[in-house]
């Protein structure tokens, strides 16, 4: 089941995202509070997010960063109600996967969470990347190298010893 967290300081924006993505492969959960959101993310490790630029004491871009570093596999969608171009870019440069401006629709809602195939397509891409940064992280702890291409067997489930 694909996890969505959706993080908005606006109740009324949360509780709309929800309202209009209810599906049997898709477990939504809302905040209202960019920390507690931050916390929500770490604690349940969603595969998308999709959070508010404009909140108190943390901004998006800066919850962004966060996640974009502490998960790069998580697809992040900035939404605004400022329609500003220089903000659209730096959240793309900074790992967003996608920026979208208020009001927002159902149809650009439904383009976020995507078909159940294409998650479970995602969600395999991130758990691959997730053993590969583990693994990069294991043999820098360790004092040893890595060949660019060492693991990459294994990486494929085809050639997964069973």
């Amino acid at each position: 089941m694909v996890q969505l967290v959706v993080i908005d300081d606006d109740e009324q924006v949360t509780q709309f995202v929800a309202s209009v993505l209810p599906r049997a492969e898709l477990n939504i959960t809302t905040c209202n509070d960019p920390e507690a959101g931050w916390e929500l993310i770490r604690q349940i490790r969603p595969d998308i997010v999709m959070l508010d630029e404009v909140m108190p004491g943390l901004s998006g871009i800066e919850l962004l960063g966060r996640i974009v570093n502490w998960d790069p596999a998580i697809e992040v969608a900035l939404l605004t109600g400022q329609a500003n171009t220089d903000l659209a870019v730096e959240a793309i440069q900074k790992g967003a996967s996608a920026f979208l401006t208020k009001p927002i629709t159902p149809c650009q809602t439904e383009g976020q969470s995507g078909t159940s195939d294409q998650r479970g397509r995602a969600t395999q891409a991130r758990h691959h990347a997730r053993r590969r940064a583990v693994r990069q992280q294991q043999v820098q702890q360790y004092g040893g190298t890595q060949r660019p291409d060492a693991g990459r067997v294994f990486d494929d489930p085809a050639n997964r010893p069973s």
